[in-house]
């Protein structure tokens, strides 16, 4: 079976990613020109793109930003910042809309996807046809198409297949093995500067269970010596990098924190039905489930229901079935099985640390029902991915090789006329299985700062929960003291929850308000020029009595000025 993948075959797959992509966002037409794909968490992503543009501009770090928790700042290595994809973003701006240029991006993240998975399962099957129908699959998968509604770091964890195939490819190179070593560290950026941090997990356990294999069949000293050879380039180009997370962790007291979010881990009837908010089936089965249960409340209910948790893991109908028998039609060949078990193995850890049935967890005479990803979650690096569920993309990978291996099993047993009816027939299965409806949304209404005290740069915002703050600050560009980032350094917030006025802001339990004379002289010192706080939150009274003036802009911010 040839594994060569020749440029001529590429332009036909790209072809139809793109065709078909372009079919599944034609409902929301010209909503796309002036309304941002997704909404909610994608305001993260417009903050990615404007802070790396203004990094890049004045040639500051793009991983530590002053402008954010004011004015000692924050680095963004644990932020869900992707520096390919942000400044990509950026750079089509110059010319375009933002809204438009950040809709392109995600427009492209799923032929892209696509495209990743098409090659590895080439690579796989030797059948360009049949790894078109793997390559749809991964790129329909609920969890990438859920990220359209935001997470466009996460939205590019299409590039995963991407990273296999060279990892795959510099493992075994023999004596091509320096200019194959040199691709699979290309890759490896490509992952690390374009994707969320939990892609960069997901490749190094890829990468940790394939050495587990290697060393299984070969033996420790042949696997370590192939892996180090792979690996060379891409320890030197990373070690920066490297050295750089580690530092800012240390500095700023910032590690990766070992934890499982059970509201955000999916549940049993997640994997089987369609629940997400983009699925095209998601509102048909909803209805049912409110019949049968007699109510949606573990649904959309108070909290995570289970059209949000992280991410969608509906296996498919239809696409679950076909990639188990493409699976065990080619198990004889030892790379798919390897991929078979792995993803199994993540299959079983997306379920979180905990088994959950409607959002509670299962128990058995009083305890609960603990999952292997109770243990997992405490190994270093492999397990740090908080929200468990993220695990499945590895799995939905292994399931688009399954759907490969599936359609050229049976276009081997069908006439040559028949073979593409049988390509496209699957293909058209696995579109209706998986189809989904993209949603878009107005972008906030500017804030009104103009009554902020003049000469005052900064603004000071307690709110930590939205990234609407961080969007606003694209339009005003001052610093905040306060802000949204993905994952807040401990230290910044033990700064302002001891100091005797910013501790009243950001301390749930703050107390008694400081008296007007402190609060006006260490806001005067911070250069304060503007309040922003939530409309009628309590501690605006106090401000009206200090002389604070509300100008409310939008239903999320009102700004206290004097």
């Amino acid at each position: 079976m040839s594994t060569r993948i020749r440029t001529a075959d590429w332009p036909l797959p790209l072809l139809g990613y793109t065709l078909l992509t372009a079919a599944f966002f034609a409902p929301l037409g010209t909503r796309l020109l002036d309304e941002q794909i997704g909404g909610g968490d994608s305001l993260e992503s417009l903050w990615n793109a404007w802070w790396v543009g203004q990094s890049l501009l004045r040639l500051e770090n793009p991983w530590f930003t002053e402008l954010l928790f004011a004015p000692e700042g924050t680095p963004l290595v644990w932020h869900s910042l992707a520096p390919v994809t942000s400044a990509a973003v950026t750079m089509l701006s110059w010319g375009l809309p933002v809204v438009v240029a950040y809709n392109v991006l995600v427009l492209a993240a799923l032929p892209l996807a696509g495209m990743s998975a098409w090659a590895l399962c080439r690579h796989l099957t030797g059948d360009v046809a049949a790894s078109f129908v793997g390559g749809l699959a991964f790129m329909l998968s609920p969890f990438l198409t859920s990220k359209t509604l935001g997470h466009l770091d996460l939205l590019y964890g299409g590039l995963l297949p991407l990273f296999y195939l060279a990892l795959l490819r510099a493992v075994d190179a023999g004596d091509a093995g320096r200019a194959r070593a040199w691709q699979l560290a290309g890759a490896s950026l490509l992952i690390l500067f374009s994707c969320n941090p939990s892609v960069t997990v997901f490749a190094a356990n890829l990468t940790f269970f394939l050495l587990c294999w290697h060393v299984w069949r070969e033996g420790i000293g042949t696997a370590s010596a192939r892996f180090t050879q792979a690996f060379a380039p891409t320890f030197a180009l990373c070690l920066p990098y490297v050295v750089l997370v580690v530092a800012y962790s240390i500095a700023w007291d910032y590690p990766p924190r070992i934890h499982s979010d059970l509201d955000y881990d999916p549940e049993i009837v997640s994997y089987l039905l369609p629940l997400t908010k983009t699925s095209w089936w998601s509102g048909w089965w909803t209805g049912w489930l409110s019949g049968w249960t007699g109510s949606l409340d573990f649904v959309r209910g108070p909290g995570p229901g289970l059209d949000e948790v992280e991410p969608a893991v509906y296996l498919g109908i239809a696409v679950l079935p076909l990639a188990a028998y493409g699976l065990w039609m080619r198990r004889d060949d030892l790379r798919i099985a390897h991929l078979a078990l792995v993803g199994l193995v993540f299959l079983t850890f997306s379920l979180g640390a905990k088994l959950q049935w409607q959002r509670e967890v299962v128990e058995i005479a009083g305890v609960s029902l603990y999952l292997p990803f109770g243990l997992w979650r405490w190994v270093p690096v492999l397990g740090t991915v908080g929200q468990a569920g993220r695990y499945a993309l590895i799995t939905y990978m292994v399931m688009g090789v399954g759907v490969a291996c599936a359609v050229a099993s049976l276009r081997e047993r069908v006439p040559p006329a028949a073979m593409l009816l049988v390509t496209l027939g699957v293909s058209g299965i696995v579109a209706f299985d998986f189809g989904f409806a993209p949603i878009a949304s107005p972008l906030p209404a500017p804030i009104d700062l103009t009554g902020a005290a003049p000469g005052r740069s900064r603004l000071l915002d307690p709110r930590l929960g939205s990234p609407e703050t961080m969007y606003q600050q694209t339009l005003h560009g001052k610093p905040l003291i306060g802000g949204y980032v993905s994952r807040t350094p401990p230290g910044v917030l033990e700064r302002y929850e001891t100091d005797p006025v910013l501790g009243w802001f950001f301390r749930r339990d703050a107390g008694p308000a400081p008296s007007r004379t402190a609060m006006i002289g260490r806001l005067d010192a911070l250069a304060v020029g503007a309040v922003l706080l939530s409309p009628g939150d309590p501690r605006g009274e106090v401000l009206a009595d200090y002389g604070f003036t509300q100008r409310v802009t939008n239903p999320y911010t009102a700004v206290w000025t004097r």
